[in-house]
């Protein structure tokens, strides 16, 4: 088991990676600095589902497929750029 800091280093080179394959600092500079998320999370292969959770903004899975499940009863300001 990986202790809290091994875990977030792994995040941040595993983002560094997506942040290169999908070319994000040329996308932020040509669409004004906004990244379409849920786009690029279903370029990965990860299919999301929207429902309305009580106590979770959200919840990934890996098995049998990735998927990201998304609440719809969350505050819309979380997923908007600020």
């Amino acid at each position: 088991m990986i202790d809290r800091r091994e875990a977030l280093l792994k995040a941040k080179g595993e983002a560094v990676k997506l942040h290169r394959k999908f070319r994000m600092r040329e996308r932020v500079e040509a669409h004004e600095g906004r990244i379409d998320v849920f786009g690029t999370v279903t370029r990965c292969g990860v299919e999301l589902l929207f429902k309305p959770l009580d106590s979770l903004l959200g919840a990934y899975v890996d098995h049998p497929i990735p998927g990201m499940l998304i609440t719809t009863k969350s505050d819309k300001s979380l997923f908007s750029p600020r």
